[in-house]
């Protein structure tokens, strides 16, 4: 079946309620445990970024408010390989994906661009820039959570 905005639409909505469910079923193990720190790959709002119609839809779809953004204590946002490694990229996704419109360096930046974009209210949001090496960026988000963990 080809790829529409209808199935598109469908495949967010599987993502919105897994990372609710996700984040639901971490906090409940780190209060059980009673821990201090709990990291997620996405958030929410990342779900808008992939959205047409972005954010407002967001809230429409799933009945979110602004109170999404509260769940989180801090947001670490990675930029994307496509920004500053379009060829790089290119070839790690096409690998990964085949060739496909997910794959193409267009939607990446488009995706890069429109993830910035739903997490600007956020009270703590760090962006770590693509450039220098991989150990390079996971020193710099370590750096990031020992120094908000104060």
């Amino acid at each position: 079946m080809p790829w529409s905005e209808a199935r598109h639409l469908l495949f967010e909505d599987a993502v919105f309620y897994l990372q609710e469910s996700i984040e639901r079923a971490n906090l409940l193990v780190e209060t059980h445990n009673n821990l201090d720190l709990v990291i997620f790959d996405r958030g929410l709002l990342d779900v808008a970024a992939h959205l047409p119609s972005g954010i407002g839809q967001f809230h429409q779809r799933y009945g979110a408010t602004d109170e999404v953004l509260s769940r989180y204590d801090v947001v670490i946002h990675l930029v994307s390989l496509a920004v500053f490694d379009s060829t790089k990229y290119k070839e790690i996704s096409e690998a990964r994906w085949g060739k496909s419109y997910f794959s193409s360096i267009e939607y990446a930046i488009r995706i890069e661009k429109t993830t910035l974009d739903v997490w600007p209210g956020h009270k703590d949001r760090f962006i770590v820039a693509g450039r220098g090496d991989v150990d390079q960026k996971i020193m710099e988000v370590v750096e990031i959570i020992e120094r908000v963990m104060v």
